[in-house]
């Protein structure tokens, strides 16, 4: 779990730095960088394995299975209130 824990500090870091704070949306956390924002969870054939998506109220939501090539199926819920 820590690496969600890692994922919400860079999460709530880069919402800061950019201007993000407040706006809502997920933080896309891959491969250990934040690589995007968005409204809502992108398709999860669009992620890889690892990805992880944050809310600022806490909510988190992983793709843990999938490959590169393939993209994965499905967002599953890390921990919090999943109700995006």
């Amino acid at each position: 779990m820590s690496e969600v824990l890692e994922a919400e500090a860079q999460a709530r870091k880069w919402r800061s730095e950019w201007g993000y704070t407040g706006r809502g949306g997920l933080v896309l956390v891959c491969g250990g960088k934040v690589q995007n924002w968005c409204d809502r969870l992108p398709d999860a054939a669009q992620c890889i394995k690892g990805c992880i998506a944050l809310d600022e109220g806490g909510k988190a939501w992983g793709v843990v299975v999938g490959t590169a090539l393939d993209g994965s199926f499905t967002w599953l819920s890390l921990g919090g209130n999943d109700e995006f």
